[in-house]
C-alpha cells in the first residue's frame, strides 16, 4: 500500500466508528417571556487530512446563524470538548427539542 493512501484509510476508519461516537447534537433555548428562540448545533466531521473537526453552529431559530470549525488531532480530545460545551449550554437553558406527534 502506498504512503499516499494512508490518510485516506485513517479518514475511512473515522467514518466507520459507531454512530454514538460521530454524532450531531442540536440544542434549543426558547423563552417566550424574553422573546428568545436560539439554537446551538455541534457535529463531528472528519477532515481531508486524517484528523477530526468539531463544527459548531449557533444563532436564532429560523436563521442560518454563525459557525465555527475547530480541528482536533484525536477523537477523545474532540469528545471531551463536545461534552464540555454541551454541559455549558445545558446549564444556560439549552435542551434537545421535543418531538410533537401530529
Amino acid at each position: 500500500m502506498s504512503a499516499s493512501a494512508q490518510p485516506y484509510l485513517r479518514c475511512a476508519r473515522l467514518w466507520s466508528c459507531p454512530p454514538t461516537r460521530l454524532a450531531t447534537l442540536y440544542l434549543q433555548c426558547v423563552a417566550p417571556s424574553h422573546i428568545m428562540a436560539r439554537f446551538y448545533g455541534m457535529s463531528v466531521r472528519p477532515t481531508l487530512f486524517g484528523s477530526v473537526s468539531l463544527v459548531r453552529n449557533w444563532g436564532r431559530i429560523g436563521r442560518l446563524g454563525r459557525f465555527k470549525i475547530e480541528p482536533f488531532d484525536d477523537l477523545p480530545g474532540l469528545e471531551r470538548a463536545l461534552g464540555r460545551i454541551a454541559s455549558r449550554k445545558r446549564r444556560r437553558g439549552y435542551a434537545e427539542p421535543s418531538i410533537r406527534q401530529a
